[in-house]
Order: C-alpha cells, then structure tokens, then sequence
C-alpha cells in the first residue's frame, strides 16, 4: 500500500484485483498476485514488498474504462445543471422582489 501511495496511487484505469509481484530469490524470478478488493490480502506473503520487487498493475479493458469516463461526465453535466438552475432561481427571485 505504501509503494503504491508513493507512486501516487492507482488511477481508475487500473485493475484491482490482478497485481503482479516479481520478486527476485535466489537467483530466480517468482511471481504473486494481489487482489487489493480481497480481505485476505494482508495474509499473503506478496503484500509485504522485500528490496528490488517489481509492482505491475494491469490496465482495465475499453469497455470499463468508457463506462469510469461516461459515469464521470454524468456527475459533472449534473453538477453544471444543477449550478444554472440555483443561478436563474435567484435571478427569477431577486428580480420579482423589486
């Protein structure tokens, strides 16, 4: 958690559930998976980075990236109407009290 805070944190392309460790033992690679939405993470002997670890985060695909910008885009259409509807409420008030 704390490498990937430094690394300033995932962004909402990244997948979750999928992260590789390379870690170097030995003379030899060996690879583990964190699933960061799982309880059990911190049971698991990849959570604790050792020195020279490689953190890989797979990118989410097309499809689920489209849906974070669409649901985004929603807020902030919403949030601007909403904005201009408080404004030309008090317009329509301010200007029927004169």
């Amino acid at each position: 958690m704390d490498a990937l805070g430094m690394a300033g944190d995932l962004t909402i392309y990244g997948k979750r559930d999928n992260i590789l460790v390379v870690r170097e033992k030995d003379g030899k690679r060996e690879f583990g998976r964190l699933n960061l939405k799982s309880p059990d993470i911190f049971q698991s002997e990849w959570f604790y980075l050792q020195q020279n670890d490689m953190v890989y985060v797979d990118m989410l695909d097309k499809k689920a990236i489209t849906t974070d910008q669409t649901t985004r885009w929603i807020g902030i259409t919403t949030a601007i109407l909403s904005t201009a509807s408080i404004i030309t409420t008090l317009i329509i008030t301010l200007s029927n009290h004169k």
